[in-house]
């Protein structure tokens, strides 16, 4: 049975892949251009004009006004603002194909239009494509709450309207621009060549395009100039992914259990807000499922770091983080694939070796998960969280003094590290050195109030020091910090009486009654 995100996932691949065949279909009937808006400008999205930016500025009508006499006039006062030309703008137009020296002063006046189109400036150009994927690509970026539409043009009903770049820019060339120059400052396609694209698929579109045919904002608008309107249109984006990250930031500062939550929600709220603004923007999937997987959403987690590695299918950390998640979900061969990906895409990046050593270590493959965290410490020696998980291997192992050895290392490191207090307090109990376990979990309490984990294993060291209420306020403390302490007991110890047995103890019977189901 698929999972319900998986299922979504489906449907969303589905309806994308037949807005593109039925845009190919339509293709196949003629020569075509493109063009692709991100908004409906009229209240029926299959009608209407498709016009210059001149026209929609000032409403120019041709029987008022020739639109051309207009542009004339933005030409001479554009020349009189022109001074030195850039490099790239050149003057010897005869040396261009099918130029000649009589087509000179028109082919600068064209080279003056398509400049001042690529500024944003308003002429009689309206930008077409002869990609249809491009133009679905300028379909789907912005206005991400209302439907776009792909426009289809046949070339060979509006021929002597369109232009193609003489010297074009970089940016021309990513879009394979052609431009069309009707004389009435607008163009009308037939309802069948306009092709509607879902306000509620633009994100998924966008992510196909980039992931199958690298089609991104970084490849359409490859200039300096694409990135300052990419500003402009994504802006608020990075806005609210830098508020999502100072929120993730303090979730991993926070002390108490409501305080990461809350930071983790609002970490959330503001990464949800960057994708529909960005619905390409690979990092807020990445860190959103970060945040999913810290109040326990592993499917939301994983659906997020899929996405991340359909938009950026090299990208490290996310195999990491998906890794993590599997194995938080109990799911260690997934898990360990997704280690083994990131070691080989980045063979010296140390976290993959430590996620895949604790996997090792919940299949109680612990010679594997000392080798994996040997490599971690080899590539990073001051990271008190390899020690400790190193410390974990040898303790579940059997090798209690090297476990505590190893947790001592960590603790130098990080002396407030509440979880290396705990484990190492539990290879102090393992070893019968129940004071010094006691103590160890007394600080790793003091450093996190709310470490139900810490409060149960202490209960287990006060039942071999028979500190009967001690350890039944313990086991209370435990249970209000959410620790279902009964099925831990019973995994371990299966019942109170083979834990007696198994311990010459004989508990009261009031902690005895804690301890088994109803």
């Amino acid at each position: 049975m698929s999972m319900p995100n998986q299922s979504k996932r489906q449907d969303d691949l589905s309806a994308v892949l037949v807005i593109i065949r039925k845009i190919a279909e339509k293709s196949d009937s003629g020569n075509y251009i493109y063009r692709g808006e991100p908004e409906c400008h009229q209240e029926n999205p299959h009608c209407g004009k498709v016009s210059s930016s001149l026209w929609r500025e000032y409403g120019i009508e041709e029987e008022h006004f020739n639109i051309e006499v207009v542009q004339k006039e933005m030409l001479n006062d554009a020349k009189k603002h022109i001074g030195d030309l850039p490099q790239d703008f050149r003057t010897d137009f005869t040396t261009f194909p099918n130029v000649t020296e009589e087509d000179t002063d028109e082919a600068i006046n064209f080279e003056i239009l398509t400049e001042i189109q690529h500024y944003g400036g308003e002429t009689n150009l309206i930008d077409f494509t002869t990609d249809c994927l491009i133009a679905l690509f300028f379909a789907c970026d912005g206005h991400h709450d209302e439907d776009g539409r792909v426009i289809l043009q046949k070339t060979d009903e509006i021929k002597n309207m369109i232009n193609y770049p003489r010297n074009p820019r970089h940016r021309v060339i990513a879009q394979k621009s052609v431009f069309v120059r009707p004389p009435n400052g607008f163009i009308e396609p037939r309802e069948d060549d306009i092709v509607v694209i879902p306000a509620n698929l633009k994100s998924r579109l966008l992510q196909h395009l980039r992931a199958h045919h690298g089609i991104s904002t970084e490849t359409i608008y490859n200039d300096l100039h694409g990135f300052i309107r990419n500003q402009g249109i994504h802006g608020g984006a990075y806005t609210r992914f830098y508020k999502g990250f100072a929120c993730q930031k303090r979730e991993g500062e926070a002390t108490t259990t409501i305080e990461k939550r809350k930071e983790s929600e609002k970490s959330i709220e503001d990464y949800t807000k960057a994708i529909e603004l960005k619905p390409d923007l690979a990092e807020a999937y990445n860190n959103r499922g970060l945040m999913y997987n810290s109040i326990r959403e592993y499917g939301n987690a994983i659906a997020d770091f899929n996405t991340t590695l359909e938009l950026k299918p090299d990208l490290v950390e996310a195999y990491y983080n998906r890794g993590g998640t599997y194995y938080e979900q109990g799911n260690y061969d997934h898990a360990i694939e997704d280690c083994n990906i990131a070691i080989r895409l980045k063979p010296e990046y140390p976290d993959p070796y430590k996620n895949r050593g604790l996997a090792y270590v919940k299949m109680k493959e612990y010679n594997r998960a000392v080798e994996d965290f040997n490599k971690a410490i080899e590539l990073n020696p001051d990271d008190a969280d390899a020690y400790n998980n190193r410390g974990l291997a040898y303790g579940r192992n059997g090798k209690h003094d090297c476990a505590i050895e190893d947790f001592n290392r960590a603790i130098d490191l990080k002396p407030d590290y509440a979880l290396a207090h705990n484990c190492r307090g539990i290879a102090y109990r393992e070893k019968g050195d129940y004071d010094c376990a006691i103590e160890d979990f007394n600080k790793a309490i003091e450093l996190n109030p709310d470490y139900a984990n810490a409060y149960y294993e202490r209960w287990l060291a006060r039942l071999y020091l028979r500190e009967w209420e001690k350890a039944k306020a313990d086991l209370i403390n435990a249970k209000k910090m959410g620790a279902n302490f009964i099925a831990l007991f019973q995994n371990t110890y299966e019942s109170v009486a083979k834990f007696e047995e198994r311990n010459g103890l004989k508990l009261p019977d009031d902690l005895a009654a804690m301890l088994t189901l109803p």
